[in-house]
């Protein structure tokens, strides 16, 4: 009997050293990165001119790759006004991104860089730049740090100085219903705003310019 109430005390102090780090870190557990495919159709003034897709892979040595893929085009009076096609790779370990390289064309214009945080510095088409933040780009989930600043790196490569701003939890119709979700605003160049679902992933994602209301929206999974 002696030996299992040790066996049953000792295990009820692992239990709770778990919790202890589960609380401390929420983070880890809140926004892990799932695999999979992830699928945003993007709108503007609530019609659709492009998708942009997300392929998530974890590996045993916890490093994740993030493939993204953004294709868009705009028509006025069925003639293209606006297209743009681009591919990046992003590379993570234990959650922390390490490295990016994209490849865009807008309206026929190659761009290209890659962005090392190590080094903290972002080449476009052979053009270095230092920076002086982190780096935050479009993910399907919420970033694990939001405190101070940051800087946004554009499908282009372009880089600007931004912060969040949490709203917190807020009630918000998705489909038929409301649902929770975790609110920020991503303000940089634009004022960007993000819904999150209690899981950590980019529900979606809107903001104004050039006069015409941007929205990013997850697409639902068959």
């Amino acid at each position: 009997m002696l030996k299992i109430h040790v066996f049953f005390k000792q295990l009820f102090c692992l239990l709770a050293l778990a919790a202890m780090l589960t609380a401390a870190n929420p983070a880890a557990a809140e926004n892990k990165m799932l695999d999979g495919d992830y699928t945003y159709d993007i709108l503007r003034n609530g019609t659709q001119i492009g998708t942009y897709s997300f392929h998530v892979t974890n590996r045993d040595d916890m490093s994740t790759t993030v493939q993204a893929t953004m294709n868009i085009e705009a028509k006025v009076l069925f003639l293209t006004a606006y297209k743009a096609d681009h591919q990046r790779v992003e590379e993570y370990l234990n959650g922390a991104l390490q490295k990016i390289h994209g490849e865009a064309k807008f309206n026929g214009k190659d761009y290209a860089f890659t962005y090392d945080a190590k080094l903290d510095q972002v080449d476009r088409n052979g053009e270095i730049e230092q920076l002086k933040y982190p780096v935050v780009t479009l993910s399907p989930f919420k970033p694990r740090n939001t405190e101070g600043k940051f800087i946004g790196l554009s499908e282009k490569g372009k880089t600007h100085e931004a912060y969040f701003e949490d709203n917190g939890i807020v009630k918000k119709k998705s489909g038929i219903k409301l649902h929770p979700f975790h609110e920020l605003a991503f303000i940089g160049d634009v004022r960007r705003d993000l819904w999150y679902t209690p899981e950590g992933i980019l529900d979606s994602l809107s903001y104004d310019k050039d006069g015409a209301t941007i929205t990013f929206k997850r697409r639902a999974k068959n």
